[in-house]
Order: structure tokens, then sequence, then C-alpha cells
């Protein structure tokens, strides 16, 4: 709720001896306590400069990230400068790629999903429609495929696509689940 966006390694030995004792606790000791939590105070980056609100759904694009606020929009962005190639977590400053503009969206808790090609991101808004973009368009502001219905009209709050990327679903506060196929 502070608009922070972190950054954690999790390449590091004492991350990756964690990760394995938390696999294989439960087989070593047949108990039901938990294991030992390992604790990191601070993030390997930290930025405030990309949102002014609280960010609800943060996804990685490549060495880039998209995340969203309740701001009508989802920015794309990565740590350092743009020309640097690689994810730079040393860096003081955040670069803002591109921002993608969603009407009627200044929910808090409402989620975005990208498809397993990482082509296309898709994110609901406040009066049931879903913004889809292509994220390989070559326009330098892209414009969203929008689907709607009639009886769709309560907010978007999580949205998911299949495994193959051919099927949208999105449930709503309404209860109502909208499912979308993709068509050639």
């Amino acid at each position: 709720m502070d608009h922070n966006l972190k950054i954690w390694k999790i390449d590091t030995e004492e991350v990756q001896t964690a990760i394995e004792a938390s696999a294989t606790y439960y087989e070593t000791t047949r108990r039901v306590r938990s294991f030992k939590t390992l604790h990191i105070h601070f993030a390997d980056f930290t930025t405030r400069s990309i949102h002014r609100n609280y960010v609800d759904s943060v996804k990685w694009f490549g060495d880039t990230f998209l995340s969203k606020s309740c701001e009508n929009s989802v920015i794309w962005w990565k740590p350092g400068n743009l020309n640097e190639s690689g994810l730079n977590l040393t860096s003081n400053n955040a670069t803002q790629i591109n921002t993608l503009i969603v009407d009627d969206c200044e929910l808090w808790f409402v989620r975005m999903d990208l498809d397993v090609s990482q082509r296309y991101l898709a994110v609901g808004n406040s009066v049931g429609k879903i913004f889809v973009f292509d994220l390989e368009s070559e326009t330098p502001n892209i414009k969203p495929s929008i689907m709607s219905h009639v009886k769709a009209t309560k907010p978007v709050r999580q949205i998911a696509f299949s495994r193959n990327g051919d099927i949208l679903m999105a449930s709503c506060d309404d209860g109502k689940i909208w499912r979308w196929d993709k068509r050639e």
C-alpha cells in the first residue's frame, strides 16, 4: 500500500538452501510443524517512482516488469536505464517504458495476467470490461482490444489465461465467471 515495488534475488546460496529445506522438510521430519523461515529484511532493488498509489499486481516481462495500481493504467518499466541490457538491481532509479491505459480501473485489487507466450496482457476494470493488450504491437501507444458483454457490468477482480492462451477467464464482484475463447 506504500506504492513500493521491490525485487529480491533468490539465486543466493542462503535462499536456495532455505528453498531446498522447505521442499524436503515434511519428508524428513514427518511432523506437522513449520520449517525455519528465512528472513531477508532488505530488498535488492526498491523504487517508489513508478506508481503513486497502491500496487496490486506485478508480472515479469523478460528483463522488465508490468505493474498495476489504482491509476487507470498498467506501467511497463525496468530497473535502471532503458539502454542497459539485462536486469540492473544496483541502480537507484527505474525507467518507465510505456503506459497502457485501462479506463475505469481505479479500484484496489484488480489482478492482471499474461499468457504463457507473454504476448498478451489482460486486465479487467470496474464496469465489467476486459482490456487485452498485444505486447508485440509495433505502435508506441499500444491500443487494447476491449471485450465486453451487456450483462457484464461489475468489477473484474481476477483474470487468467489457459495454459495454451486460447481461453481467458474472468471473475467478477457479482459472482459471475466469464469465459472468452480466442478466435483466429
